[in-house]
């Protein structure tokens, strides 16, 4: 690979590493199966699995001494 080759190689193969690592956090959480076999029931649970886990890491990064500081949540939800 030559340079510009190689720097689009490493950004796209950088996307793909965290998209993987997001869905792998999911399945630890939630397990690997699906309950639906219905593609668009599946599809759904997919994305009510997807923002669970986003809702835990944005109240889990705002914890602090075991107590939820509101005040950055608010500035979340805006």
């Amino acid at each position: 690979m030559h340079g510009d080759d190689h720097d689009k190689f490493m950004d796209e193969y950088c996307r793909r590493s965290i998209i993987e690592a997001v869905f792998g956090a999911v399945k630890r959480m939630y397990g690997d199966h699906l309950k639906s076999h219905i593609v668009d029931y599946s599809q759904r649970e997919i994305a009510v699995r997807i923002i669970c886990h986003n809702i835990w890491l944005v109240a889990g990064s705002h914890v602090e001494g075991g107590r939820l500081d509101y005040e950055p949540l608010a500035a979340v939800a805006v």
